[in-house]
């Protein structure tokens, strides 16, 4: 569990203490460049994830639930820790800590209303089995297991609704795709 630590603390000093940059784009069709569009540094994303059966499991889906603070390094790069549960079933469940970073196609593009990208996170996640029988007094208790996971996405951005496709990377056996859609606090474009 050491390694997974000495890991997060590794990529967290990469993140550069920085402030809101303000970059001029030229305008597609007159070449002339748009007004500075700065953007607030801070944003926390609440997702809600499903995901259909999977031929090698006897489930009808799954459902996950993330918060993702994020810092702003640039006007199309943003970093964050996406901090994700899910149940596969009522035993099964993972949890993960993933540092990711998404990279916004047309940001800074006044005229676009829809903010398109695509991320990647890499971190600890953890699998955890909970066997319980009600007739019996020896129940085992939860066991689990730590593995380095990840996860690959695209979605897009509209107003302060959020949605994507990712696909997980659990450390074994078990990767998933999931959609998952949600709102945000914060990381707007500055008045």
């Amino acid at each position: 569990m050491k390694k997974y630590y000495l890991l997060l603390t590794i990529l967290l000093g990469f993140v550069p203490a920085a402030k809101a940059r303000t970059l001029r784009l030229p305008m597609a069709d007159t070449g002339k460049t748009n007004p500075a569009i700065t953007y607030r540094l801070f944003k926390v994303d609440i997702m809600l994830g499903l995901w259909p059966n999977s031929s090698n499991n006897s489930n009808n889906g799954s459902v996950s639930f993330a918060v993702e603070p994020h810092y702003r390094l640039s006007e199309q790069f943003i970093m964050g820790l996406n901090i994700k549960g899910t149940g596969i079933t009522l035993s099964d469940t993972y949890s993960s800590f993933l540092i990711t970073g998404d990279y916004y196609f047309n940001h800074g593009k006044r005229e676009s209303s829809v903010l398109l990208f695509t991320g990647a996170g890499l971190g600890v996640v953890t699998y955890t089995y909970t066997s319980f029988n009600i007739f019996s007094t020896n129940n085992p208790g939860p066991v689990s297991s730590s593995n380095l996971g990840g996860l690959i996405r695209a979605g897009l951005e509209t107003g302060h609704f959020r949605g994507t496709f990712e696909y997980n990377i659990t450390g074994n056996s078990y990767q998933y795709p999931s959609f998952t859609f949600g709102f945000f606090f914060g990381g707007g474009k500055k008045p």
